[in-house]
């Protein structure tokens, strides 16, 4: 089942979510001027943030807990999450509730 998930960019602070199908997998995420991935870390179980400066793309991650170190998808960066704005996803959500109770 796929999650709508937040996420603020840290040039202009602005909300927004995407829709992941796996929150295991990596994902890139791009808004403005920033950059930055999102993954998971199976031996923690904890998800990690790492903002990604002056257009690095590593190829690797290493966790900050446990300190494993992780390959990302070689394909990572060509394929950023879209993004969506959350007043469209609450007008959609509510056009579903209107829809469902008729």
């Amino acid at each position: 089942m796929s999650e709508l998930v937040l996420f603020r960019c840290q040039a202009c602070k602005k909300e927004s979510v995407y829709l992941c199908e796996d929150l295991e997998e990596p994902c890139y995420l791009q808004h403005c001027t920033y950059e930055a991935i999102e993954v998971w870390c199976p031996v923690c179980k904890c998800g990690y943030t790492f903002s990604l400066a002056n257009g690095e793309h590593p190829s690797n991650w290493t966790c900050p807990d446990c300190r494993n170190n992780y390959q990302l998808p070689v394909d990572l960066y060509t394929n950023p999450m879209p993004l969506l704005d959350p007043t469209f996803i609450e007008k959609f959500r509510d056009n579903y509730k209107l829809r469902e109770s008729d």
